[in-house]
């Protein structure tokens, strides 16, 4: 054997080490195994190694699940290197490899990969230890040819893994478009919740996909899909779409008071058919499609003083506020349309920024002018300018018997609350005929 070309083999073997150095798992140091990146930092790992990791390993830079990337070129490099690492070592003489005969044995590789990729297992569906089942696995590898494979066989598009994600929403959180598409043409529900109760519109909303977005509006996707928060699917950006009247006047739902406390943009649904024709939602003047209030204060423009005052970074419209709901924990009170308890009234009391009383304040113990509330501060004839402290009661349901109208405390009406929120100010009870009666302190 010629000890100069078997000197070159060793110096190829040397090179091919140093070449595959560059393709480690940062954590366990092999060769990365199904590789994957962080975009922010631009680590590799294996796929098992990371699991659901909410931070890189490595340098530990927070990332969210759609900013980890299954790398494509990194594997098919690993797979080259291993090529040339068994010609390499199979070699027990000196031989030519030339460019055909490489050629020849990557192509041969690859099509064993690949018959191999499409082996369908017996139980299509049969999830792993994290509850991810074939289609999961091959969703995530951006596998086009593997799902529509498992998807032939029978494998369920909605099936769910211990997070609660089904395979759609792996799909659209990596933007992984045809996925998706062959995901919808087999039957996957555009709206099952996963993990805070979100949905796949909620994903492609978040990662501005636009395409994305009008497939799954094309499928039926629900605009008005609540996560746990109580958001829509736009309400991830600061932005409630709401259907409304051709005077922008929208019903009243929960939703829709939680965004006018936020001060969250309020968006008719036009606004959903106005985008399929664009490709940037930076384009669009929001205005037009603002709602200007609801059925119960028609035109007040509420939502865009709401939204503005937002924008001032000027405090809520409970700010100053002392709140106690004299009402049963356990009852449910109708309003219009809309059922409240007082957990969920409470909700939109913190959310106003003002405060919940456990105890009914004493006004002996209060003292006067001791806060303001902000948003009656500048208009000292108004008549809750001094009033810190609320009593929230129903009418004709475990109504006080005891009301207060006091400079600094006071006893109104549940109605006076929600119609204050739906006008966005502190209404003067008087506007919406609340008299003073004789029985009042």
């Amino acid at each position: 054997m010629d000890s100069n070309k078997v000197d070159r083999w060793s110096n190829t073997q040397a090179a091919l080490k140093d070449f595959m150095i560059n393709f480690s798992c940062n954590k366990c140091n092999y060769t990365a195994r199904d590789p994957i990146r962080y975009q922010k930092c631009d680590h590799l790992f294996c796929t098992t190694c990371i699991g659901s990791k909410s931070q890189c390993p490595a340098c530990n830079t927070p990332a969210n699940r759609n900013e980890v990337y299954s790398d494509k070129i990194t594997e098919k490099l690993i797979g080259y290197g291993n090529i040339i690492s068994q010609i390499v070592h199979k070699t027990q003489s000196p031989m030519k490899v030339d460019n055909k005969t490489l050629s020849s044995n990557l192509s041969a590789t690859e099509h064993n990969v690949s018959i191999k990729s499409q082996t369908i297992p017996k139980n299509v569906n049969k999830p792993n230890m994290k509850g991810e089942t074939p289609l999961h696995k091959a969703c995530l590898k951006r596998n086009i040819e593997r799902v529509r494979s498992l998807l032939e066989a029978g494998a369920d598009p909605n099936t769910q893994d211990n997070a609660k994600w089904t395979p759609l929403f792996e799909a659209v959180s990596y933007g992984y478009y045809e996925i998706c598409k062959l995901l919808l043409e087999a039957g996957a529900h555009p709206d099952t919740p996963v993990e805070q109760n979100r949905t796949a519109l909620h994903a492609a909303v978040n990662c501005n996909d636009i395409e994305m977005i009008k497939l799954l509006l094309q499928y039926r996707a629900d605009v008005n899909a609540c996560d746990s928060s109580g958001k829509t699917p736009l309400a991830a950006v600061t932005h409630v779409v709401v259907e409304a009247n051709d005077q922008y006047d929208t019903p009243v739902n929960y939703v829709v008071l939680l965004a006018i406390l936020h001060g969250d943009w309020i968006l008719v649904s036009e606004l959903l058919r106005h985008c399929a024709n664009l490709t940037d939602l930076t384009t669009i003047e929001l205005e037009f499609f603002e709602v200007q209030g609801t059925t119960n204060a028609r035109r007040s423009g509420a939502p865009t003083r709401a939204r503005e005052n937002t924008q001032k970074k000027n405090p809520r419209l409970f700010n100053g506020c002392n709140f106690f709901f004299a009402i049963n924990n356990q009852s449910t009170y109708t309003f219009g349309d809309l059922q409240f308890t007082k957990l969920t009234l409470s909700k939109l009391i913190t959310e106003g920024e003002g405060k919940v009383l456990h105890r009914e304040p004493d006004p002996e113990s209060i003292r006067t002018n001791e806060e303001i509330p902000f948003h009656v501060a500048r208009d000292v004839s108004h008549p809750l300018h001094s009033c810190s402290h609320y009593i929230i009661y129903v009418p004709g349901m475990d109504e006080p018997q005891i009301q207060y109208n006091m400079p600094h405390i006071k006893s109104l009406p549940l109605i006076w609350l929600i119609e204050s929120i739906e006008q966005f100010k502190l209404l003067d009870p008087a506007e919406i005929g609340i008299i003073p009666s004789a029985n009042d302190v």
